[in-house]
């Protein structure tokens, strides 16, 4: 016989290939004869049809012919269904548009694909044990968008995991608008109920201008946190700004609290709370300003701690004090008075309660003071004033009497010489009070003659609190070569 010269003998492959080519066609047929069917079943029921379910066993005259085509339509539904079922579990060309969404396949389109209920409950649940029910991503859009007009757009929850978790190279990972406006709904809401959990944690480790949560509006507040018991917004960074807010036209951060803090600040070794502008910080409360909390220590003379010019300090009975020169401890100013029976002075000078006697070395006086002894001619004495080895004051009515903290660098009040003491004669002298050695020429105080006189006159000296760590003093010298006289200080009050 002779061949054909129309026919072309096929490789194997290729006859294989043109066998997956009709299955797919007609898989796609088949898709489609079952969606036709489907529509059919649904629709009413003729008016001609019986008001009464028909028997399970009704006689062939009595079945009409629209029963037996429903049923028949039925059986081939079944049928292709089956046929659908085992086409299944061939190999198969990817959905395309218009085609049905392909579960355990990738799907391509380039159209949306919807899916809507418009009845309570769940649209579409997805669930997952082992890893993400939901994985979004793109490249230049929103790997999972959601809006909401009156609820969440995207809600997520996991007993262990993230609740909701995008990624995108240039937009947002997760991406939530709600349209409400009424502060009750979110375009993103994060939920956590344990007890260290996290509604909403964001987290950026690269680069000085990433961000864990950036918060932007152009006429609203770039951040709103909210809280009843305690901080609204809560930030905590080890090397940059724990918040971080920018705002064209009102607050970059904002938070209300009912109880706790508005916004709340921390770092380890940096500014807790820090603010740049026009002015840094503008303060306003319904009780006062500003609150500056007490420290543990009565001075700033004693912390260990480095400071520098400019800052504040508040001892432990809440004086105020401002520090001039840098160090440990630096040099500070006092502005207020800490010590309660000094509350009504102001600035560094402290008035004390009721004008003080520290020295009265008259032996058959009624205030004489025995830790002061009186001067003999060219006796040079140390007396301490305030600290560690500080004079007793004397008390007429006993109680407590006020004292010098250490660290006064300056004291006022008024000194008495009485000269000629013990019969002896009396000759030219001259009383130098100093706070540095040797008391020089200019500390000249109280000069007599050869007249026995009581002489008074008052002063603002200045306290050394060097020379005798501990202690505040001040240098008396009696320049009189036979003359010994007696000393009465009365101290009114100090400067810091």
């Amino acid at each position: 016989m002779s061949a054909d010269p129309n026919h072309v003998a096929l490789s194997a492959d290729e006859r294989i290939n043109r066998l997956e080519q009709q299955i797919a066609d007609n898989q796609q047929q088949t898709q489609q004869q079952i969606a036709e069917v489907l529509k059919l079943l649904k629709q009413p029921t003729p008016t001609n049809a019986p008001a009464t379910p028909i028997e399970s066993n009704p006689s062939p005259e009595l079945i009409p012919s629209f029963v037996s085509r429903r049923s028949m339509l039925k059986k081939a539904a079944l049928a292709t269904l089956g046929a659908a079922a085992v086409w299944e579990t061939m190999p198969s060309a990817k959905a395309a548009n218009g085609d049905n969404l392909i579960l355990g396949q990738t799907n391509s389109s380039k159209y949306t694909t919807s899916l809507s209920s418009f009845n309570a409950g769940t649209t579409l649940e997805v669930f997952n044990s082992g890893y993400n029910g939901v994985d979004g991503s793109t490249d230049i859009g929103y790997g999972v968008k959601g809006t909401a007009t009156t609820g969440g757009g995207v809600y997520g929850n996991s007993g262990s995991g993230a609740g909701v978790a995008g990624t995108s190279t240039t937009g947002s990972g997760v991406f939530g608008i709600s349209t409400s406006g009424s502060g009750t709904s979110s375009g993103v809401y994060g939920k956590s109920s344990a007890s260290n959990g996290t509604g909403v944690y964001g987290n950026a480790s690269v680069g000085d201008d990433s961000y864990g949560v950036w918060g932007v509006s152009t006429s609203g507040f770039g951040v709103v946190g909210r809280s009843s018991s305690n901080s609204g917004v809560y930030g905590i960074s080890t090397s940059n700004s724990g918040v971080y807010g920018i705002s064209s036209s009102n607050s970059g951060v904002r938070g209300i609290s009912t109880s706790g803090s508005g916004v709340y600040g921390q770092s380890s070794t940096s500014v807790g709370l820090y603010g740049e502008g026009l002015y840094g910080a503008l303060l306003q409360g319904t009780v006062a300003p500003l609150f500056l909390n007490a420290s543990a220590l009565s001075t700033p003379y004693a912390d260990t701690n480095g400071h520098f010019p400019g800052e504040l300090y508040v001892d432990s009975s809440f004086g105020l004090w401002y520090c001039t020169v840098g160090g440990t401890p630096g040099t500070w100013n006092r502005l207020a008075a800490s010590v309660p029976s000094e509350s009504t002075s102001a600035g560094s000078f402290a008035l004390l309660s009721a004008p003080t006697r520290f020295i009265d070395t008259r032996p058959s006086s009624a205030s004489y003071t025995p830790d002061a002894l009186p001067l003999t001619a060219t006796e040079l004495a140390t007396y301490g004033f305030s600290g560690t080895n500080a004079l007793t004051p004397y008390s007429s009515g006993g109680g407590t009497l006020p004292s010098i903290p250490y660290g006064a660098t300056a004291l006022a009040g008024r000194i008495t010489v009485l000269n000629g003491q013990n019969g002896h004669s009396t000759t030219s002298g001259e009383l130098k009070v100093s706070n540095v050695l040797p008391p020089g020429f200019g500390s000249g105080l109280i000069i007599w003659g050869s007249t026995p006189a009581s002489q008074i006159l008052p002063f603002v000296l200045g306290l050394n609190n060097t020379d005798s760590p501990g202690t505040g003093v001040m240098y008396f010298e009696n320049t009189s070569s036979a003359d010994t006289i007696d000393l009465i200080v009365d101290v009114t009050g100090y400067y810091y």
